[in-house]
């Protein structure tokens, strides 16, 4: 219900099942969905409203003029268990049917009318950025907001948790160095909103020992109009940053989406380091920690050394899905691949293996018998061939 991207439709949105960085506490498109109106590449139309086609023992049908009843199963696969996901169709027992079209990126069918749910605006929405001597502080700092509630205030919501390696913090320097401390080593971005600034005030002081605890050196923080703006800045120098670097040098970045269970977010954590370091590329890891959900941007200087970002970009997403989570969170899959043994191998394929993408182009064949919707999308064109 509030994207980071202002310029996104709605459309496309729901096709991607999208969210942004407020995320944390609203959730993911899907979530706000009552109703879509469809048109199938048959050229037929289904209707469905969320809560009306409970989907029961991974089977149902769909009647069709042309093609008379369609009987259409799911495949007998496990999504992961991980607060956000966007690789993929969602599958899983008992589901509603208007959840299998969100985040299907076009393949199935085109949206043609969407209803939606609508929440309350916040009243005040204040950015924080909370920087810490050490990252293992600014990680403890993020575990004990995760499960910290609010006393004596009500209606208070942290929005989001967003994380700031050393790495992204040099970036953020370039630009804003004046305002961030020369021994600060990550930042925490944090939204809060409330009725009104007087309990936003109150908020923050309960949190202030909390803060200090985990030994931050600096933060920032303001009702003021200005300071808004410029804490949107702030939060948009790495990527411009990040994409000034790599023109520069002539390269591309190569960048993760990944996402984890809660209990294995610490060993992923870690293993990004090691990767990182063993690569010898030049990465910066940030993003949204509240949904165990970080973007590791390797910054290749030259083609050797993007060729070692992509082995590296391999072995996380293998360590990803080793660990039960997503090889993307928010992005979506579309036609990418990473290199395996040296074979080019569809995202999807590292979560599910062949068999399984096998079973969910049957899924999409049954929609599309002839192909013609968004070909090579979550589904790689050569597995479509002889269904």
């Amino acid at each position: 219900p509030d994207p980071t991207e202002k310029m996104a439709f709605l459309g496309g949105t729901v096709a991607t099942n999208a969210s942004g960085s407020r995320s944390y506490y609203y959730g993911s498109t899907r979530e706000y969905i009552r109703r879509l109106r469809i048109v199938l590449p048959t050229g037929e139309t289904l209707d469905i409203k969320r809560g009306e086609y409970i989907i029961r023992n991974r089977v149902f049908r769909i009647e069709s003029k042309i093609y008379g009843s369609i009987e259409i199963k799911l495949p007998k696969l496990k999504i992961p268990n991980v607060r956000k996901n966007a690789a993929g169709y969602y599958i899983k027992d008992n589901m509603d049917l208007i959840d299998l079209f969100i985040g299907s990126e076009g393949t199935l069918g085109v949206f043609t009318e969407i209803e939606v749910r609508l929440i309350p605006r916040p009243n005040i929405v204040i950015p924080l950025y909370i920087m810490f001597l050490s990252n293992e502080d600014s990680i403890d700092f993020v575990r004990e907001m995760r499960v910290f509630e609010f006393k004596n205030v009500s209606n208070v919501h942290v929005l989001s948790l967003e994380y700031y390696d050393r790495y992204s913090v040099d970036f953020i320097r370039l630009r804003y160095g004046s305002i961030i401390p020369d021994d600060t080593s990550s930042i925490i971005y944090m939204e809060m909103d409330g009725d009104d600034e007087e309990t936003l005030i109150e908020a923050l002081q309960e949190i202030d020992d909390i803060i200090d605890y985990y030994r931050s050196n600096k933060v920032l923080a303001s009702f003021d109009v200005d300071w808004i703006k410029l804490s949107s800045e702030i939060r948009h120098a790495l990527p411009t940053g990040v994409n000034e670097f790599v023109r520069r040098h002539g390269t591309r970045k190569v960048a993760t989406d990944i996402a984890v269970p809660d209990d294995s977010f610490d060993e992923m954590l870690e293993y990004y380091r090691i990767i990182g370091d063993e690569t010898g590329v030049q990465y910066v890891l940030f993003g949204h920690i509240g949904d165990n959900h970080l973007h590791f941007n390797f910054l290749p200087r030259d083609d050797n050394e993007l060729m070692k970002a992509y082995t590296g970009y391999s072995k996380l997403l293998l360590k990803a899905v080793e660990l039960g989570g997503t090889v993307s969170a928010e992005h979506g899959v579309g036609k990418k691949k990473c290199i395996v043994d040296g074979d080019e191998v569809p995202l999807l394929e590292l979560m599910y293996g062949k068999d399984g993408l096998i079973e969910l182009a049957k899924l999409k064949h049954s929609f599309d018998p002839n192909h013609i919707l968004n070909i090579g999308n979550i589904i790689p064109e050569d597995y479509l061939e002889g269904i």
